[in-house]
C-alpha cells in the first residue's frame, strides 16, 4: 500500500471539490415569471431595480412558492402545487437561459415541514416523475413532478429544496402549500 500517493490523491480531490463548491452559481429570487424586475435579498426584502447581495447564498432568504429562483443560465420555479389527502405534488419547472445544454438528470428535490423541519418522505403512490431526464436545450424548459408525504396540519410550513447540481446552492422555496 502506497500511503504517500493515497494521501496526495485525497488532498487533490479535496482541493478540487472545495474549488468547485466555491465557484458555484449565485442565485437571485424574482417575483412571478422570469423577466420580472423585483428581486429579493436576505437583509432588506424587496429591492426595486437592485441585485441582491450574492456573497453568501447559503444565507439568502428562501423564495416564496410564487417566485422564480434565478441562477446564471437557469431559472427554477414551482408553478403548480396539488394537495392530496396522502401528500403534496409539486411541479418543478427548470428553464435553461444559457447558451449550452443543461443536464437535467443532475437535479434533485427534497422537502421538509413543520417547526422542527421534519424530513418529508416521498409519496410514491401519487404517480409522479420524481426525477428529470435528459438535457434541456438553450431557451427551453422542462417540468417534472415530485410528491411528498406532508401531514395536513403542517402544510402551512413547508420547505422545498431544488438542487440544480452538486456544486450550486439549492433553490429554497418556503411557505404555505394550502
Amino acid at each position: 500500500m502506497n500511503t504517500p500517493r493515497l494521501a496526495l490523491a485525497a488532498t487533490l480531490l479535496t482541493a478540487t471539490l472545495s474549488f468547485a463548491a466555491c465557484s458555484g452559481n449565485n442565485p437571485t429570487v424574482t417575483e412571478g415569471e422570469p423577466g420580472s424586475s423585483q428581486t429579493f435579498n436576505n437583509e432588506s426584502g424587496p429591492v426595486e431595480g437592485k441585485e441582491p447581495d450574492k456573497t453568501d447564498t447559503n444565507n439568502q432568504a428562501p423564495a416564496k412558492f410564487n417566485q422564480v429562483y434565478r441562477y446564471e443560465g437557469l431559472d427554477v420555479s414551482v408553478p403548480k402545487i396539488q394537495n392530496r389527502p396522502d401528500g403534496v405534488i409539486f411541479t418543478i419547472k427548470v428553464k435553461n437561459t444559457s447558451e449550452d445544454r443543461y443536464d437535467a438528470e443532475s437535479i434533485w428535490v427534497d422537502a421538509s415541514y413543520g417547526p422542527n423541519g421534519e424530513q418529508a418522505d416521498g409519496a410514491y403512490s401519487l404517480d409522479t416523475d420524481d426525477s428529470f431526464e435528459g438535457k434541456i436545450l438553450p431557451g427551453r424548459s422542462k417540468s417534472a413532478t415530485w410528491s411528498f408525504k406532508i401531514p395536513t396540519r403542517y402544510r402551512n410550513d413547508v420547505v422545498l429544496e431544488v438542487q440544480p447540481d452538486w456544486w450550486d446552492s439549492p433553490a429554497i422555496f418556503a411557505g404555505s402549500v394550502k
